[in-house]
């Protein structure tokens, strides 16, 4: 796998996927997020994908590079902080959603060794035995990702599985929702609200019902 600049189809960089070697043609080593990229194949990352489109999340490292050598600023997305076990204390798994479970979301920037209490996370993934998994993220413009420019802070959606290519589904704003058939049945997300510089989000059945309203006062 290499980098594609720009859109451009033309080779610009490679690198070993959990190997020690990237390459790159010319001037392509003067692009932050290029570099990036190629390490993130270093450390064992796949592409950073929305649907048909191999390099179409922008909102990680691993999807649509750029040539400047000082920005934008971003992180990688959850699948790939899940896989790179950042932040674990602060990873939340999902089997059943039968009962509303509710969420206060910290932007992976503003990460802290004490941040995470119950109900806190950083990442949550919904896990799907047969098909990838789906994650939940708080996409906030803030620090390291401030450059960030896709579905800037907003809540993502993004299917992924450990070691694999992940796909950008969607990114939505407060008082929306996106619904995604799993192996398990349908599964509902809605952005309930930002409380004290995190997302808060309610994760359950798609029974009309408003799943928001489980949130504590």
């Amino acid at each position: 796998p290499g980098t594609v600049l720009g859109g451009g189809k033309g080779w610009i960089a490679i690198a070993e996927i959990g190997g020690e070697t990237s390459s790159y043609d010319g001037h392509a080593i003067t692009g932050l997020t290029g570099q990036m990229h190629e390490v993130g194949h270093n450390l064992g990352l796949q592409h950073s994908s929305s649907p048909g489109v191999e390099y179409g999340d922008s909102t990680c490292i691993m999807g649509i590079s750029d040539t400047d050598s000082d920005r934008p600023l971003k992180c990688f997305n959850a699948p790939k902080i899940h896989q790179l076990r950042w932040f674990p204390e602060c990873h939340r798994i999902i089997t059943n959603w039968t009962i509303p479970k509710i969420f206060y979301l910290i932007a992976a920037t503003e990460y802290t060794p004490d941040c995470c209490n119950d109900g806190d996370a950083v990442t949550v993934m919904i896990e799907d035995p047969k098909r990838d998994d789906i994650y939940v993220f708080y996409n906030k413009a803030v620090g390291a990702t401030k450059g960030v420019d896709e579905h800037k802070n907003k809540v993502t959606i993004t299917t992924g599985r450990l070691k694999a290519k992940s796909v950008l589904l969607t990114g939505i704003t407060v008082g929306s929702e996106y619904t995604y058939g799993t192996s398990r049945g349908i599964v509902r997300v809605k952005y309930c609200a930002v409380v004290t510089g995190r997302a808060v989000v309610a994760i359950g059945l798609p029974d009309g019902s408003d799943i928001c309203a489980f949130i504590a006062p």
